[in-house]
This record gives C-alpha cells, structure tokens and sequence, in this order.
C-alpha cells in the first residue's frame, strides 16, 4: 500500500506542475472562490445517494448467493469500506467486513465484490464506447476496452477458459499462482452473474447492471451541476460521458489509491476536449473529487471508527 500512496504523491505533484504551467494559478483560484459553497450540500447529497445505490447493487448481488445479511449491516460495511480507496482496497475490505457482520467465509464474498468491481467499469465501457461516437479522437480506445472488458466476463463465467490461458503458459509461476487463487473463487463469481443453471445472465445481475446505468447517469448529473455552478456550457450528456470515461480510468489506474493523478488528467482533458475552458475544467474535477473521493472516505473513516473500531481491536488483541 505505501508504494501506492507514493505514486499517488508524484502523480500529483506532477499534476500540480502541469496545471501551474497550463492555466494561471490566481485565475484558477478566483474560479473556485466564486464557486458557491451553500450548493456543496446538494452535490454532497447526490453523493451520498450514488453510494447507497452501489450499497443497494452490492446487497442484491450478496443476497443472490444466499449470503444472509439485512441492508443496514450492508450499507454500514460498505460505507466503512470507502475509508479505503477503491479496487482493489476497497473490494478487500469490504469483504472483510461483511464476515464480520454475518459468519460466511471470505471466499464466498469474492462473488458479489468481483461483480460489483465488474460491472462498476463495465458500465462505464459501454457508456464510454457509445460517447465514443461524440469524442471521435476517443472512439478506438473506448471499443478495445470494452472488448477488453467482454473478454474479462467471459473469463469470469467460464473456467475452461481460464484452464485453456493457464495451459497456453505452464512454466509462468505468477500465472499459475493467480490462476489457482480463481479457480478457489471462480464458482461463486460464476454463479454471482449466472445464477444457479449457469447458462443465461441471472436477472439480479441484469438488474444490477441497469441501476449501474442510473449510478453513472447519476455521476454526470453531479458533474453537470458543478459545471453549471460554475457558469459553463457542459450539457449532460458529455457530464455523463466525463463520469464514466473517470469511472473506466480509476479501474485502470489501480496503481494508485483511488486512480488519484491520473483520474484528474483524464477527466480534465475529456472537458477541455468539450471546449470547457481550462481553469473551469480543473475546478470542476477538484469539486467532483472532493464530493465524491474525498466526502467518501472521511465518511467511512467515520463508519469505520465507529461501527468497526473494537471489533478490530479485539481482533488485534486476540493475535
């Protein structure tokens, strides 16, 4: 983890040159000085609800593998688990915590927290590829990721194929080592997506794959609002675009926390490619990241501390 908290620092520090030298500080400064503060309550809200909709998709995909667990401890573990950058510490913890509020084996969570990391970016892709017909430069990228990402489902739901890639390189020893982690796990991913006869999509995952749509539809509205906040001429559908094309980019970017560096850079040059003027650009990225990445992990810091604190405490103590 230390290794990518560096990396998240140099990306940054890199980023921070490359803005000073791109757009004047000051005027970037008098943008966000005029950007109202009284309305960060209303992106703060929209938020939220966004996590409580990914709370709701990861409760559906727990409950489709008999993992008996209420929402409430649901939402509590999830929440807790933002303290944590997302994929892949994020994923980890929040399958921790769920054995911490009902007894299954950490194995059996890997199902429902691969998918809901799956289908976090695959519905970006798709969203993305279609905005591709919009940014024509981004078109190519967007349809060999999203080929990308069909190659990873069927991965997900067919072992011969993960056998067949494992028999292609037998003397690959982190190959063979990843692959045996799969094979442990590849049954409740497996039956996750395709339910128990493992032959058509299981209706929990399509329907979790259409409120995975209302989630990014809902992360472009958050970047059209600051975008209106600050007096820009961002229409929704290239928010919706600049949502997801983030989304993809912190699946990506896993290298450091939270895609931080990179996921800026991106999304800030999605918007100059909109003809948003740099200066707005970048204080539209700085809010949504404070909104989202940041609110997030300070609330589940407080989840955490609260809900969860004694818990590994005791834990700590009984090792």
């Amino acid at each position: 983890m230390n290794y990518r908290i560096l990396i998240a620092v140099i990306l940054v520090s890199v980023l921070i040159f490359i803005v000073s030298k791109t757009v004047r500080l000051d005027e970037l400064w008098e943008e966000l000085k005029a950007f109202p503060l009284q309305n960060l309550a209303i992106l703060i809200c929209l938020s939220f609800l966004m996590s409580f909709l990914k709370a709701t998709r990861f409760y559906m995909l727990l409950r489709s593998i008999n993992i008996k667990i209420n929402f409430w401890n649901n939402l509590k573990a999830f929440i807790a688990s933002q303290a944590i950058s997302p994929l892949p510490g994020g994923e980890t913890m929040r399958g921790i915590l769920v054995t911490k509020e009902v007894k299954v084996p950490l194995i059996k969570t890997t199902g429902p927290i691969i998918t809901q990391a799956f289908l976090e970016i695959f519905t970006a892709a798709i969203i993305t590829t279609l905005g591709g017909f919009i940014f024509r430069v981004l078109q190519i990228p967007s349809f060999i990721f999203l080929a990308i990402m069909l190659v990873i489902l069927g991965l997900l739901i067919r072992k011969d194929l993960v056998d067949k890639i494992g028999s292609l390189f037998p003397d690959n020893k982190y190959l063979n080592k990843l692959i045996k982690n799969v094979d442990q796990s590849h049954n409740y991913i497996r039956t996750t997506i395709m339910g128990d006869n493992h032959k058509v999509p299981d209706k929990v995952f399509i329907s979790c794959l259409g409120l995975s749509i209302v989630i990014n539809f809902l992360g472009g509205v958050l970047i059209f609002l600051i975008g209106s906040f600050f007096s820009s001429n961002l229409n929704l559908i290239r928010s919706i675009y600049t949502y997801s094309a983030g989304s993809v980019i912190q699946g990506l970017t896993t290298i450091s926390p939270g895609g931080l560096g990179f996921t800026e850079g991106g999304m800030t040059g999605i918007l100059l490619l909109s003809n948003i003027e740099p200066a707005k650009a970048i204080g539209i990225i700085l809010i949504y990241r404070v909104t989202t990445l940041v609110f997030n992990i300070v609330l589940g810091l407080l989840f955490l501390s609260f809900f969860y604190a004694k818990t590994f405490i005791k834990g700590t103590k009984d090792e």
